[in-house]
């Protein structure tokens, strides 16, 4: 089995294992099995804990198998994992509360923040445990092995700056300014900041109507985080099928851009992220437009820019924010499968 199929194959492993799970757990109601102690707290945090760990094997055989020698990290799948867990014990906290006081208004007012939070969360994460080194005015570089990690933008607290990962290092200056001039125009023209607030508006708005339908239902507080949570992976499920046509969109419009400018640099920048990334670019139409929030390298190349809106990425940020709502399903992605870093991380092209 070759790497692009490998890699796919075992995202689509890790969605539908967490899809069939979800289902079941929601049509069989699992949730008593987790009644371990009369404390309501204790049995959340040991669902919590459940559902932070029953991947764990496939994480580590992902990393295995998707990743060069030099890339394997089990240390920070675990290290990546205990952090979930305690962000998601935070989120939970917060959600419980503001079920318990049967208030909607309050839950939105949670949706705002805690997507806010997340992304402030990310960029000191980079900074405080990762070393980095100034690159530009507005980008850093991160110094770290793992070669699947893309470009990409991060928040100090409210001002967008951009992550240069150190593999870039190796290229031309010429390509690595020609690419970070792409990620210019993102801060620049507000792109990424518009696909982060559309996500969030969707998150929000959906997640709203998962709540009162949860309200409706009248669970106890550990019911409401079992179900809420396998909501949530089945709506980022829907979310993998239906955005990366828009996200699709978004990207090979800046490409169109960028190729006017040099379409030399442009194709040999597509060539360093085929030879970090995918290595995907013979890819059938009918598998990109289910599996891929990203083009092929055929279909950036010529531009294949039809009418309609675009929102670079979105697919992939939607999701990140998603654990906001208790979502695992950001990790199982194709893209993220096996790669810790890229939950901190998501893929940016």
């Amino acid at each position: 089995m070759n790497f692009k199929n490998k890699k796919l194959s075992f995202g689509i492993l890790y969605i539908g294992l967490i899809v069939g799970v979800c289902i079941a757990g929601l049509l069989y109601d699992f949730s008593s099995l987790f009644k371990i102690s009369n404390h309501q707290t204790l049995n959340i945090i040991f669902f919590i804990l459940f559902l932070n760990i029953i991947f764990l094997p496939l994480d580590f055989l992902s990393d295995k198998a998707l990743n060069s020698i030099g890339n394997i990290t089990f240390k920070k799948i675990i290290l990546g994992k205990f952090f979930l867990l305690i962000i998601f014990l935070i989120f939970s906290f917060f959600l419980i509360t503001i079920y318990e006081k049967k208030n909607l208004l309050l839950f939105v007012f949670y949706c705002l923040i805690s997507q806010v939070f997340l992304l402030i969360l990310q960029g000191k994460i980079i900074k405080l445990f990762f070393k980095t080194e100034k690159f530009s005015k507005d980008s850093f570089v991160i110094k770290t092995s793992e070669e699947y990690l893309t470009f990409n933008i991060v928040f100090n607290l409210f001002k967008q700056m951009i992550i240069i990962p150190n593999h870039w290092l190796r290229n031309d200056e010429k390509n690595i300014k020609f690419h970070l001039k792409r990620f210019k125009i993102y801060v620049k023209e507000r792109i990424y900041l518009k696909s982060i607030c559309l996500a969030s508006i969707i998150n929000l708005i959906t997640y709203s109507f998962v709540f009162y339908y949860l309200l409706e239902r009248n669970h106890d507080s550990l019911g409401f985080i079992y179900n809420f949570s396998l909501l949530s992976n089945l709506i980022c499920f829907f979310y993998i099928l239906t955005l990366p046509f828009i996200s699709k969109k978004g990207i090979l419009s800046i490409d169109k851009r960028m190729k006017n400018e040099s379409e030399l640099l442009f194709k040999e920048n597509l060539e360093i992220f085929e030879r970090n990334q995918d290595k995907n670019d013979n890819r059938s139409r009918l598998v990109e437009m289910i599996f891929y929030p990203v083009p092929s390298t055929s279909s950036r190349m010529n531009c294949d820019l039809s009418k309609g809106f675009g929102s670079p990425n979105i697919s992939r940020l939607i999701i990140f924010l998603a654990s906001c709502f208790l979502s695992i399903i950001f990790k199982g992605v194709h893209g993220n499968a096996g790669k810790p870093l890229n939950w901190l991380l998501p893929p940016s092209e």
